[in-house]
Order: structure tokens, then sequence, then C-alpha cells
């Protein structure tokens, strides 16, 4: 589904899929870089909910105007925007890394947009934790590929996609590739925009209004990732937040074990 922002001739797409399933609807907001379809290994084990996953604007399937015009406020009016056009009602959803810090951005906009929130390891720094993003090793990536196959081997060879299980890299490159004018397949998210959204990320002041947040949100994080501590005390200053610690797992705990994941999620929104 394409969901209309704005009015002509600014209007821009913000594109929805079908990850799958049948019932209450639940949503499925990616991290940084990424886009909807690395979460469906994920949505394959609520077979019980309707599964809808949304490429936040520039990643994916959906426009952007330029890197630089994006602040974080606008991913939250767009998850707003979304939730409305699909006429969703107490909307449950499954954020990972920046996509949960866009959904709490969403819920500080306008209290009640969300009835429950999942989030694994999700992104409301405080201010000493700028200088953890690595901005300029995003900005190095490689853009352009020979073939499918080539990016798979490329992006499988080492952390933090050789990490991950094998569907969730193939659809990372399946659908986060598109078709170069110089031949090839190039990213559809371009680094300099998955740049420009780390830097974005760290503009926010979600991290002081915590408190304000009073949606049951479940903050995940894997034991073994950098954002462990981050997530524990995010999960303590939200107004109704409670942590659960994947000892094993690592920020792409969702992508490296989907099953053990879900099994906690569904838990909680049972």
């Amino acid at each position: 589904m394409t969901v209309i922002l704005g009015a002509a001739p600014l209007a821009m797409q913000l594109t929805t899929h079908h990850l799958g399933g049948d019932g209450r609807p639940l949503l499925f907001v990616h991290g940084n870089g990424m886009h909807a379809h690395v979460l469906e290994p994920l949505a394959s084990f609520f077979p019980g909910r309707e599964c809808i996953g949304i490429d936040l604007r520039g990643f994916g399937h959906s426009e952007c105007e330029t890197a630089e015009s994006i602040h974080w406020s606008v991913h939250g009016e767009d998850l707003r925007a979304t939730i409305t056009a699909l006429d969703i009602a107490d909307a449950d959803i499954f954020a990972h890394s920046m996509g949960g810090g866009v959904s709490m951005i969403a819920e500080l906009q306008q209290s009640g947009t969300l009835a429950r929130m999942v989030t694994y390891e999700p992104v409301a720094p405080p201010p000493h934790w700028a200088s953890q993003m690595d901005v300029e090793g995003t900005l190095r990536r490689q853009r352009h590929f020979d073939s499918h196959e080539s990016a798979i081997e490329r992006f499988g060879s080492k952390s933090p996609w050789s990490e991950v299980s094998p569907n969730a890299l193939r659809a990372y490159v399946e659908w986060g590739l598109k078709p170069s004018a110089d031949g090839g397949y190039e990213l559809r998210c371009d680094p300099h925009h998955e740049a420009m959204n780390y830097r974005a990320g760290l503009t926010h002041d979600t991290w002081d209004r915590l408190h304000e947040i009073a949606v049951p949100t479940l903050v995940m994080c894997g034991g073994e990732s950098y954002a462990a501590q981050r997530s524990a005390d995010i999960a303590e200053r939200l107004g109704d937040g409670r942590l659960h610690v994947f000892e094993a797992l690592n920020h792409f705990g969702p992508m490296q074990n989907p099953a053990e994941v879900a099994a906690v999620a569904n838990n909680f929104l049972d």
C-alpha cells in the first residue's frame, strides 16, 4: 500500500508491505539503513496478527526529498499518518533501533497513537552518546554490486550481516537493491541518507521525555550489544517500561534469532 504524505506538488509516497498473517494488525518499523522486509522472517512468527511493515521516508521503496531535510520528528509524523491511513485503532508495534526511537517520538507527538510497543534497542540517546555513532564508516559503505548474489556474499562476509539468519540477509539484499543506471545494482538507501539519519537521531529530546510515554513498552536488548546498558536505562526511564535481555544476541537480534525474539514479544502482546 502507498500512503500519500502532504499535498501536490510536494506530496510524497510512503510504502507499506503486508508481511503475512491475519488478525489484529501489528506494525513493524525497521532500523536505520534497512527496510520493512528485513523484519519479514521475524513477522512469520506472529501468525495470529496481520503483520504490516513500513518503509520509513528514504528507505526501501519510500520516497524522500533530500537527506539533509530529515529530522526524526518527520519520521514520527509519517508513522502517525500511516496509522491513520491504514485506519488502525489501538496500534501495536514492533520496532528495531531507529524504528523504536521513531515510534516513541510518534507517541510523544500524540499520546494514544500506540497501544503497546515492543522495541529492540530503541535509539533515544542521552547527549553524551554522540561520539558512539559511526557516521564516517557508513559513508564508506559499498553502494554498487554486480548482482544480488555478489551483494549477499559481500555483506555476509563480515559482521553484522554475517551473524543474521540467511533469510534476513537475503531479504535485506533483494528488497534493498535497485537496478543501477550504470549496470548492476545499487543500494536503495544511499549511505549518505543513512549517515544523515544517524546525525538526525542525535538531535531529538526523547531521552528527556521518556517518562511521558505511558503506554506499556517492552524494551529488548542483546547481552552482547553495545547498546545493552543504554536500553536498560531507557526501560527504567519510561512511564511503563520493562526490560528483556537476550544474553547471546547483539544489536541485530531480531534478524539473528527471529524465533526467540518473537516468542518474548508474543508473550508480552498476548
